[in-house]
């Protein structure tokens, strides 16, 4: 009997919003200059937004990963069973 999973759109959401995390944390960092008009506090707290939308970003991917390695794990032993 082959079993079917329901496809889990908590673990896609995750998947899907840590990459926009990323992309906006590229995006900012990407663009930051410092010129004209930009005082070293902006420039330091954009920096910092970016770093903390990308570190943010990977930690929903890995948090998405163990969810389903967790649910390959209980798949499996339920097959062993």
């Amino acid at each position: 009997m082959v079993s079917r999973r329901k496809p889990n759109w908590k673990v896609a959401f995750l998947w899907v919003f840590g990459t926009i995390l990323i992309t906006f944390g590229a995006m900012i960092a990407g663009h930051l200059e410092q010129g004209l008009g930009v005082d070293e506090n902006e420039f330091l707290f954009g920096l910092a937004i970016a770093f903390f939308a990308i570190l943010l970003g990977g930690l929903l991917w890995i948090i998405a990963a163990s969810a389903i390695a967790i649910e390959i794990n209980k798949e499996k032993q339920v097959i062993q069973m």
